[in-house]
């Protein structure tokens, strides 16, 4: 079970395929929720922050698949978030249902 009486994010990443960026509101509004403060990468293309997530750009300017990139972020990332205790990686389309 994740303590969250710790500070701790959430780092999801997403290319501009619909089929994903789709659930960027729903998914991080649900960890903002639970207490997690949800910090997007995004490949391709960029977003603003909002008061629900931290958003940064990443360009692909490697010769490597937008999708391929984003997962290497997502895995990669949380080694630059100092600021947390926990930092929890996840896929954009996996709403949690519970802390």
């Amino acid at each position: 079970m994740l303590n969250l009486e710790c500070k701790a994010a959430v780092v999801l990443s997403c290319t501009d395929d619909k089929r994903y960026s789709q659930w960027i509101d729903y998914t991080t509004k649900t960890w903002k929720l639970l207490g997690v403060d949800p910090i997007l990468v995004t490949v391709g293309f960029s977003l603003p922050s909002t008061s629900f997530y931290e958003s940064y750009e990443i360009e692909n300017t490697y010769n490597v698949p937008d999708s391929s990139l984003a997962q290497l972020v997502r895995l990669f990332y949380p080694a630059i978030c100092i600021d947390y205790d926990t930092v929890i990686i996840a896929d954009i389309d996996q709403i949690p249902s519970s802390k």
